[in-house]
């Protein structure tokens, strides 16, 4: 939908048009920009502009929600009172921080604010690059004998070759502490922190945490380093290969504001690696549950790291959830960024900037200089169109 218009703009009718006004209105203008018959270079956008507004207003139903909540109906669930809705609305535009308010295009959600990933990052579709760090005090595969000192060191030099690179931000995650935990001990959180604390001096770029696969402590080692954001499954619930993940939602963003971390983002992962959601909502469903819940970003990630994601459950994501950020979290390559930026408001990248590719390995300043210039190039193609 064009910005400023609704679907009765559109099709060129006034709200209390009737049905029969709506289709000769409709059949009207897909007689005119019907691209059988229209080759101008906007007609087709206009032809399914028209073909989006007839679906939803030529259906009772749908044009009562649309009528009641408009561009936002489709992500308001359907026990939403109307008023309730619109009191929530009034609130969040005058100001209001706290219970309901507005999502990124004005929609309802429990958020606590908005995001501008451009602002954020200081451009659009940022890249952010991951920081794995080695094995951490009390998992299996730590070096006790060498302690902190090597992970920081490793790091550092992961750090400097992304910034040098070009990338827009980067993500410090335990990725090296297998097997994984959905809860981690103090000693994580703990280590996690002094590593951040150490090169916080030299990040250049906006940077985030991940303490797979503990929301809270990721959030608790966030408020303590000054991070922007976080990455973790947030909403949903789903059987994998650590047990099942059930993330309660409500916990976590009280947990937020009582450490006073309101302004830390959540980056939603509703398609999380080596797991499969329980039920049958689709992609496309836990996006919206994800944005009406009030998360700032929304992750699709392929079945491991370093794994490419289909396509289609990307744009499934983004058609459900426009107005909320859709980032591309697993499989990001040079060669796919141009068809990923098509469609993602970002990406974040890990496994194909390692020396040969392998996740363990260090950060190789070619490779990520090379995905740095693809980037550039999608984002400097996608602004001429």
């Amino acid at each position: 939908m064009a910005a400023g218009e609704d679907f009765y703009q559109i099709l060129g009718v006034p709200r209390d048009a009737s049905q029969d006004e709506i289709q000769r209105a409709y059949r009207k203008l897909a007689r005119t920009y019907h691209p059988d018959v229209n080759h101008d270079p906007g007609a087709e956008d206009r032809f399914k502009e028209a073909s989006e507004a007839y679906d939803v207003l030529s259906d009772p139903e749908t044009r009562r929600r649309y009528d009641a909540f408009g561009a936002d109906f489709r992500q308001v669930p359907p026990d939403v009172d109307p008023q309730t809705w619109r009191r929530a609305r009034a609130g969040a535009g005058a100001g209001a921080r706290a219970g309901t308010g507005t999502g990124r295009d004005g929609g309802f959600s429990y958020s606590t604010g908005d995001i501008d990933l451009e602002e954020l990052f200081g451009g659009p579709k940022p890249v952010i690059a991951m920081l794995h760090l080695g094995a951490l005090p009390g998992r299996p595969k730590h070096d006790r004998a060498a302690g902190l000192d090597p992970i920081i060191d490793a790091v550092r030099r992961d750090l400097h070759a992304l910034q040098d690179a070009g990338v827009d931000g980067v993500m410090f995650c335990n990725e090296a502490d297998l097997p994984y935990q959905l809860q981690v001990g103090p000693e994580i959180a703990a280590a996690m922190a002094a590593v951040v604390g150490r090169l916080r001096p030299e990040v250049t770029v906006p940077f985030g945490v991940n303490l797979l696969w503990d929301p809270i402590a990721s959030l608790a080692v966030a408020r303590a380093t000054g991070a922007r954001f976080v990455r973790e499954v947030m909403t949903g619930v789903y059987e994998s290969d650590l047990g099942m993940i059930e993330p309660h939602i409500g916990e976590i963003a009280g947990y937020r504001t009582a450490i006073g971390a309101d302004d830390v983002l959540l980056f939603d992962n509703v398609q999380p690696e080596f797991a499969s959601a329980v039920g049958n909502r689709t992609v496309a469903d836990r996006a919206r549950g994800a944005a009406f819940l009030g998360m700032d970003a929304i992750l699709i990630s392929g079945p491991a790291a370093g794994v490419p994601f289909e396509m289609s459950d990307l744009r499934a994501a983004k058609e459900a959830v426009p107005g909320t950020p859709v980032i591309a979290n697993t499989g990001v390559r040079a060669e796919r960024i141009a068809d990923i930026f098509g469609v993602a408001d970002g990406a974040i990248v890990g496994t194909s900037l390692k020396v040969g590719g392998v996740t363990w390995n260090p950060v190789d300043p070619e490779r990520a200089k090379r995905l740095m210039e693809a980037a550039r190039q999608a984002r400097s193609n996608l602004s001429q169109v």
